[in-house]
């Protein structure tokens, strides 16, 4: 390789920390989006899920937050200082076989079939897990996403290769759509669970307690009691999003 493998290493790992940092954010920022689309075409039930909408408010908030303190001015330089680093000239020795009638890779484009069809047969091997979760269509989306990457490195020079980058994008669109509905559904279940519990905590608190015929000790409503509502919300991402990612995902493996 012409950059250092160990520096491109730390770098490309505190660039993922970054980027599931920022994730958070973006994540709960697209929820709401989704959120907004729906109540416009279910209105009547907009209000049973306001707390869900603040809650993912929240946590649009406390992500960005986050966000901002890892790349603040300070990190940003150290990033640029861990670039220049990267991308600083190496002294590149080429091992030549012994017989100087022998030839061995040394130009670009003696690696570019490699590189390509390394990155496609990573792809391709998902066909054998299809139909498949959510977890394995994410890992084939990444598939799909370093064989464009692959691909857009040379398509300068071979114009014929921007159909298939362009269609591996649209399929790493629909599939990031199941992810972010995944997250979603993700989301709503551990809330509901958490009110559940809070819901049970409450009832054995107050069984034990023998209320004044006066007073009134039932329980406030929790503020995630519309979560079960959303039930239909979130089973709607999915359906809507499943079905065009499996049907992509077998015609493009």
């Amino acid at each position: 390789t012409a950059f250092d493998a160990r520096a491109t290493t730390h770098l490309c790992a505190r660039l993922h920390d970054i980027e599931r940092t920022l994730s958070k954010a973006r994540d709960a920022d697209v929820l709401i989006g989704d959120l907004r689309d729906y109540e416009k075409a279910h209105a009547r039930a907009a209000r049973a899920l306001a707390p869900v909408r603040a809650k993912l408010r929240r946590r649009c908030e406390v992500g960005a937050a986050g966000a901002a303190e890892m790349i603040d001015r300070h990190a940003r330089k150290r990033i640029v200082r861990a670039l220049r680093n990267v991308m600083r000239r190496k002294h590149v020795v080429l091992h030549h076989p012994k017989n100087p009638a022998k030839a061995s890779p040394e130009l670009v484009r003696h690696f570019t079939h490699q590189e390509v069809w390394r990155r496609y047969e990573t792809l391709r091997a998902y066909d054998a897990h299809l139909p498949a979760d959510v977890a394995t269509l994410h890992a084939l989306r990444a598939a799909c996403r370093q064989l464009r990457f692959t691909l857009e490195a040379f398509t300068p020079a071979l114009p014929a290769l921007e159909p298939i980058a362009a269609e591996l994008h649209r399929l790493q669109i629909e599939m990031g759509e199941l992810h972010d509905h995944q997250v979603a559904i993700d989301l709503l279940e551990r809330w509901r669970r958490r009110e559940r519990s809070q819901r049970a905590t409450s009832s054995t608190v107050t069984s034990n307690i023998a209320p004044r015929p006066a007073m009134n000790c039932g329980v406030a409503p929790s503020p995630v009691g519309s979560v079960c509502s959303a039930k239909s919300f979130a089973s709607a991402w999915r359906l809507r999003s499943s079905r065009t990612a499996f049907r992509r995902a077998r015609c493009m493996t």
